[in-house]
């Protein structure tokens, strides 16, 4: 997701969401899921044929140095609904060095397993994936947030704001996975339900900051896409912060 939150967009999708749904839990490059999703576009390849799959099988787990032929092999096993072509796929991502090629299985192999859950539950099977991965049917977030003051925290603060968020985190059904403080900002993990209103559990989480003499600010970065370093931290809110004045959006997604 790029650019800033469109709720009405997002709670559309939620509403429309089928009740059979996979989260990728792998986190890998969005890069990399846009590659694999436009090489199937741009190349339209089918399924394998039952008398060559044992074939292709072979070919695949010989972890061939061409990096194409393998990526024309994985994107037409995620289209075969056979066990052994699954089977395969996962031996491939546990075997393989090669991290595009593994990222691509990945995918291949989340794409194979919807195939045969749809076929076999005789319903719609929907696959999400994000830069971060998930678990389960929770997404993983990086937050990032700071006090109103742009100043380092105190040791007081850090250990408040960690018990808040977790609280508040953990009666949502979510999860702080990570915490960690760099120069003026907190940094967060979070494995948060893909249905939760993650602006209202934040402003929650803030607003019992406050209470507690916390002056953290109401403009927190939220991204499913990558972990952002210090720079582009303070990239973003030198570059928006005035734009997040509005009281619509106090969050960028970045």
């Amino acid at each position: 997701m790029n650019g800033q939150v469109n709720y009405n967009d997002l709670n559309d999708f939620l509403n429309n969401l089928p009740k059979s749904f996979s989260i990728l839990e792998e986190k890998i490059d969005v890069e990399i899921q846009v590659s694999y999703f436009d090489y199937i576009k741009r190349n339209k390849i089918k399924s394998i044929e039952n008398e060559i799959i044992d074939t292709k099988i072979d070919l695949l787990l010989s972890h061939l140095d061409d990096s194409e032929q393998v990526k024309e092999l994985l994107v037409g096993f995620a289209r075969t609904e056979d066990v052994k072509i699954y089977r395969a796929l996962e031996k491939f991502v546990s075997e393989t060095k090669n991290d595009l090629l593994k990222s691509w299985a990945i995918l291949a192999l989340q794409e194979n397993r919807m195939l045969i859950e749809s076929s076999l539950l005789e319903e719609r099977q929907v696959f999400i994936s994000t830069g971060l991965g998930g678990k389960g049917q929770h997404l993983r977030y990086f937050l990032a947030g700071f006090l109103n003051s742009k100043t380092e925290f105190k040791s007081y603060e850090k250990e408040a704001i960690q018990k808040e968020f977790e609280f508040i985190l953990g009666h949502s059904n979510s999860t702080l996975e990570k915490i960690e403080f760099k120069e003026h900002f907190v940094l967060m993990h979070a494995l948060i339900p893909l249905q939760e209103p993650i602006k209202e559990l934040l402003l929650s989480a803030i607003e019992e900051c406050k209470a507690l003499g916390i002056d953290l600010s109401e403009h927190f970065v939220v991204t499913n896409v990558k972990e952002l370093s210090i720079d582009e931290l303070n990239k973003i809110i030198d570059e928006k912060f005035d734009f997040l004045e509005t009281d619509e959006e106090n969050f960028d997604n970045a």
